[in-house]
């Protein structure tokens, strides 16, 4: 149940910033204010959904007697790294994603689909195709690592961790330069 949680969450991340701005198609043509409001009114948004999902969530820990571990004071850094993976996916996809309604309805179809290549709702696969596909998923670090954080396991996979957030950081800042030089060229495009 904590890694669905965990993975709800990224995948709110993702698609907050399209659909906020999908949802505010009117306001952007009509009036002027800073694009960027809609991107972290999003991640506000998975942030609250998150807190809401996480007060449901700890009464399920007392039911199953699941101690909480000392990692408990990382586990945010955990919910926020995912939450700026998702936001960096989102910023990319929103410019394209105005123009074109179907990469909304893609983007919840796709992350359904990459639910089951993430370790969610099994444990990590060792070996194999599985193993390799793991290896190579961006969350899985960040997914396996805030769930070791909460329930009190040692990381095991705390290098990648930092590692995709170091190069999720960078790709944030060229996202956020290409919404920036791209939105305003989309909304002409679809204000017209």
């Amino acid at each position: 149940m904590l890694g669905t949680m965990l993975w709800q969450n990224f995948a709110d991340a993702v698609q907050a910033p399209l659909s906020m701005a999908t949802h505010n198609r009117s306001i952007l043509i009509r009036v002027q204010f800073p694009r960027e409001a809609l991107v972290l009114s999003g991640i506000y948004q998975s942030l609250f959904n998150f807190l809401v999902r996480l007060v449901l969530f700890f009464p399920i820990l007392l039911v199953f007697n699941i101690q909480i571990g000392a990692g408990l004071a990382w586990f945010p850094l955990g919910i926020l790294a995912l939450i700026l993976l998702g936001t960096t996916l989102g910023i990319l996809l929103t410019p394209v994603g105005l123009l074109f309604k179907d990469i909304e309805t893609g983007t919840t179809l796709f992350l359904g689909f990459w639910m089951l290549l993430t370790p969610v709702v099994y444990a990590p696969i060792k070996d194999g195709l599985g193993a390799a596909i793991s290896r190579w998923n961006p969350v899985t670090p960040l997914l396996q690592t805030s769930r070791d954080w909460l329930i009190g396991n040692t990381p095991s996979t705390l290098g990648l961790f930092y590692l995709i957030c170091a190069l999720n950081m960078i790709v944030l800042f060229v996202g956020w330069i290409l919404y920036r030089i791209s939105m305003p060229h989309v909304i002409a495009r679809i204000g017209s």
